[in-house]
């Protein structure tokens, strides 16, 4: 499962791919299912894969809003996992309100993820998650 990295010019494990069509995204979404099926378990290249894209996206963002130069460190970070198909340490978890209330408690909801409505095609979650990407 390869994917051409416009990183390095050459071919690299999916899970260490920068999304840059639609296609990458549907076989991305392809392989998990794939992978899950025949494990029947997670499979924790699944972050690198997630986190990856995400702060490649708002490293970016962040350079063209106050211009800083995250962007380009972070291509430089996640072009050296390609090249050595490594997998980044991801973790995610919910912005800090009141640690001593929980999530449901909180004076502003959307300091955590929750559902908002439930339709008969699924759900709507609004809220908010904090994700840090290292290795």
């Amino acid at each position: 499962m390869t994917a051409h990295s416009h990183l390095t010019g050459q071919k690299v494990n999916r899970f260490c791919h920068i999304y840059q069509s639609r296609d990458d995204l549907v076989k991305k979404i392809k392989m998990f299912r794939l992978l899950g099926q025949m494990t029947a378990t997670s499979f924790q290249r699944c972050t690198t894969c997630d986190g990856g894209n995400i702060m490649y996206l708002a490293t970016y963002e962040v350079d063209q809003k106050v211009g800083t130069h995250y962007h380009e460190r972070f291509k430089k970070f996640f072009k050296h996992l390609q090249e050595n198909d490594l997998i980044a340490g991801i973790a995610m978890t919910d912005v800090k309100g009141d640690g001593s209330l929980k999530p449901s408690e909180q004076a502003d909801p959307d300091l955590y993820v929750h559902v908002v409505e439930e339709r008969k095609d699924g759900i709507v979650v609004g809220g908010l998650r904090h994700t840090r990407l290292g290795r």
